[in-house]
C-alpha cells in the first residue's frame, strides 16, 4: 500500500468520530481520485435508517440510482454507472452534470452495507477503480466497528433515559475521586442542587464535608483492590438525595482516570414543600391533603404518612379517601402509581 493510500485507510478508521461521519475520508479520496464529486451511502439494517454522506466539488450531483439496483450489486465488485443504469435511462445518463462513476457495494457480514462512488464529468482514470477496490477490505472493518459503537451507544442512551425517568443517574470516579464519566441525570443534577459539584481537576465534591471525607476514604479504599462493601449516604432529606457507592472492577484499561467505583445517584430536584404544591394544583386536593398524598407516594403507610405530618390515625384514613376519590386511585398501591407517572415524574 501506498504512504498516501495509507492515509486515506487511517482517515476511514478515525471516521467514526468525525462530525460530520468521514468527512475527512471522503475529501481526501475526492482529492485522491481526482474526480468533482464523492459519496458514501450507509445502511444499518433499516432503510429509512440510511445515512448520505458527500464530498464535492463544485455544483455536480452524483446520480440518483433507483433504491433496488443497490441491493443488486455483488459486494466488493466495481461498478459502472453505465452497467447499473436501464436503457430507458441512457437520456438521462447523457443529461447529467456527473456522467461517470465508480461505484462499489460493502458488507460487514451481516446487517450493514455502504455503498461508496466516485463520480466526475470527465472520463474516470482505470487508478480510481482500483482506488474503490483498495479500501473494501478496510471499509468492511469500520462498517462492523461503526455498527458495535452505534449499538453500544444506543443502549447507554436507553439505559440514562430508564435511569432518568426513575428519577437517578450514576458516576464513576477513579481513585481520587475525579469524575470519569456521567448519565445526563447526573450532569443535571449538578446544575440544579448545590448537593454535588465538580470541583477542581474534576473532583466530585460533596456539600457535607463529612460525606466528602467518607466517600473519599472508600474510593481510595476501591483503588487500592480493598474488599469493602457498597455504602450508602444520604445527601439531603429535603428534597430526598441519596449515593450508593460501589467498586467498579472493570474500568477502562488504559485510560488516563481509570474508573474505580460507581456511584448510583437518586435524588429530587423539588422540596417536599414543592411537590405538595405541585400535588395539590395537579388533582385538586387540599394543602394538607396534598401533604398525606406525597408522604404515602414515599412508601409510608396511612398511619406512618398521618403521624409523619401530625394528624391522627382517623384522620390520615379520612384524608386517603378523600385522596383516592379525587386521584381515581383504586388503593395505596395504585396512588403511588397514579402520582409517580404523573407529569411530577417529569419535572
Amino acid at each position: 500500500m501506498r504512504w498516501d493510500q495509507s492515509r486515506l485507510v487511517e482517515a476511514l478508521h478515525r471516521g467514526i468520530f468525525d462530525r460530520p461521519l468521514w468527512s475527512e475520508f471522503l475529501d481526501q479520496l475526492r482529492d485522491m481520485a481526482g474526480v468533482a464529486h464523492v459519496g458514501l451511502r450507509v445502511r444499518t439494517g433499516d432503510e429509512d435508517a440510511s445515512l448520505l454522506l458527500h464530498s464535492a466539488r463544485g455544483r455536480g450531483a452524483s446520480v440518483p440510482l433507483d433504491p433496488s439496483v443497490y441491493d443488486r450489486m455483488r459486494p466488493g465488485r466495481v461498478y459502472a454507472l453505465e452497467e447499473l443504469m436501464e436503457r430507458d435511462d441512457d437520456s438521462m445518463a447523457g443529461s447529467l452534470a456527473l456522467r461517470h462513476m465508480r461505484i462499489v457495494r460493502v458488507s460487514d457480514g451481516g446487517e450493514m452495507a455502504a455503498w461508496l462512488h466516485c463520480a466526475d464529468d470527465t472520463e474516470l482514470k482505470p487508478s480510481v477503480g482500483a482506488l474503490l477496490s483498495a479500501m473494501v477490505p478496510h471499509l468492511a472493518i469500520v462498517l462492523k466497528t461503526y455498527g458495535v459503537l452505534e449499538q453500544e451507544r444506543q443502549r447507554a442512551s436507553v439505559a440514562a433515559e430508564t435511569f432518568g425517568r426513575l428519577n437517578a443517574g450514576w458516576i464513576t470516579v477513579d481513585a481520587s475521586c475525579r469524575i470519569v464519566d456521567m448519565t445526563p441525570y447526573a450532569d443535571e443534577f449538578f446544575r440544579k442542587s448545590p448537593l454535588l459539584r465538580r470541583g477542581r481537576y474534576d473532583r466530585l465534591v460533596p456539600a457535607s464535608p463529612v460525606v466528602d471525607r467518607e466517600l473519599t476514604a472508600l474510593v481510595k479504599a476501591f483503588g487500592k483492590g480493598e474488599d469493602r462493601p457498597p455504602r450508602a449516604f444520604n445527601l439531603s432529606r429535603d428534597p430526598l438525595a441519596d449515593i450508593l457507592v460501589a467498586p467498579l472492577r472493570n474500568g477502562a484499561a488504559g485510560s488516563q482516570k481509570a474508573a474505580v467505583a460507581i456511584l448510583y445517584l437518586s435524588g429530587d430536584h423539588w422540596s417536599r414543600q414543592d411537590r405538595h404544591e405541585q400535588i395539590a394544583a395537579l388533582f385538586g386536593l387540599l394543602p394538607s391533603e396534598a401533604r398525606m398524598a406525597w408522604a404515602m407516594t414515599q412508601g409510608l403507610s396511612i398511619a406512618q404518612a398521618a403521624a409523619s405530618i401530625g394528624l391522627s390515625i382517623e384522620t390520615g384514613r379520612h384524608y386517603s379517601k378523600n385522596i383516592y376519590a379525587k386521584t381515581g386511585a383504586r388503593g395505596h398501591a395504585d396512588l403511588v402509581r397514579i402520582i409517580l407517572t404523573s407529569a411530577l415524574a417529569i419535572v
